[in-house]
């Protein structure tokens, strides 16, 4: 029983850090690049989460993801901050929440809105040739995804009414 167990832990693990086995050089090192910049010039708290992603809270204690989809140069970059459930009693309304997430995506071009069954979350796609590009937009980026959210909620509002 003791050696299942043992087997078991051993197999999640491999399993939870396969995703970063499976980066290229090149992913790495613009990934530990990204995570040195939120650390220490953004002085935030990155890590690298269970699925591959940079986790980190913005100063408002909002949760990011930054996720590296692309092998190699222009890297293809998702930077996704948490939105808000649609299951619960505390969650929003889905119709609504389609309708105001559709209305934000026309006015802002920036940044996306994703409606799932169960949430809201907002996300930044970008291109993105070498580290520092990123680290060039990634204030304004932040901006963007707030307005965004307090947009949505705008939105929203309306049409709970």
């Amino acid at each position: 029983m003791k050696t299942i167990k043992v087997f078991l832990i051993l197999l999640f693990c491999c399993v939870s850090t396969a995703g970063l086995l499976a980066q290229t050089t090149a992913q790495r090192n613009f990934q530990n690049s990204i995570l040195s910049f939120l650390r220490d010039d953004m002085r935030l708290s990155p890590f690298i989460n269970n699925n591959g992603s940079i986790e980190f809270k913005d100063s408002n204690d909002e949760t990011h993801w930054v996720n590296i989809v692309s092998e190699q140069a222009p890297f293809f970059v998702m930077l996704t901050r948490a939105g808000y459930t649609l299951t619960g009693d505390r969650g929003l309304k889905r119709a609504e929440s389609i309708l105001a997430a559709n209305a934000v995506n026309a006015a802002l071009k920036a940044v996306k809105l994703y409606c799932s069954d169960t949430s809201v979350s907002f996300r930044i796609e970008q291109y993105f040739q070498t580290d520092n590009d990123f680290k060039y937009v990634f204030s304004r980026n932040l901006t963007i995804l707030e307005q965004a959210e307090e947009r949505f909620l705008e939105e929203y509002n309306k049409l709970v009414r």
